[in-house]
């Protein structure tokens, strides 16, 4: 059921790509979207810039440090841009053409009040 759902995703993605020829598609949670089908995607589509969106961290004394890891460098040769949560200067390996951005957060959804270290 699983490989069913991915199919259809790609599927659809690519789809979605062919029929609005977006000049930028950005990802977040794209754990399923397969690499093969991005690539293909730039290749027939020649302005289209792709960029990943990740929010979780990536530090090794992080939480699931070597998950998010392998994660966010599968897409890596897919992608033009990634932005990251975390300082792409304090990881301890390279992710090409990062950038930070600043993970959003809210008090009703913030259960550990991360807002307050930006509050007056």
């Amino acid at each position: 059921l699983q490989l069913v759902s991915c199919l259809y995703l790609n599927d659809l993605v690519s789809k979605t790509i062919t029929n609005f020829k977006p000049d930028m598609v950005i990802m977040g949670h794209a754990d399923r979207i397969d690499t093969k089908m991005l690539t293909a995607m730039k290749n027939s589509h020649k302005n289209l810039k792709i960029a990943q969106w990740f929010l979780d961290p990536l530090t090794r004394k992080g939480p699931d440090y070597n998950k998010n890891k392998s994660r966010i460098l599968d897409k890596i040769d897919s992608v033009d841009t990634t932005f990251i949560t975390t300082d792409p200067k304090s990881l301890d390996f390279k992710i090409r053409n990062s950038f930070f951005i600043p993970n959003p957060c809210d008090q009703s959804l913030d259960n550990l009040k991360n807002y307050y270290a930006f509050m007056g």
